[in-house]
């Protein structure tokens, strides 16, 4: 799943640009969680397939605020996306 949304958002960006782009990302789930070891797998997966050419980073644990405070981030382009639950 992580690796579709991963392919996804590298198929939409390559486009925009020929030099490195960095994405960002952000979420809630613990370091050390499931979530953020398959999320740090395709971030390396994406930065191999790419040269590093595309990098993305990951802010888990919280450390960029709840979820209404990564999606305020993402509407002023602060982060370029992140991983919520379904009760946000």
């Amino acid at each position: 799943m992580h690796r579709i949304i991963f392919a996804v958002l590298l198929l939409l960006l390559l486009p925009l640009s020929a030099g490195a782009l960095t994405i960002k990302l952000a979420t809630v789930a613990p370091e050390g969680s499931s979530w953020m070891v398959q999320m740090r797998k395709g971030a390396d997966e994406v930065a191999q397939k790419t040269a590093g050419r595309v990098k993305v980073k990951l802010y888990g644990g919280g450390v960029m605020g709840n979820e209404k405070a990564v999606l305020r981030k993402m509407r002023i382009g602060q982060l370029q996306g992140g991983a919520f639950t379904s009760g946000a």
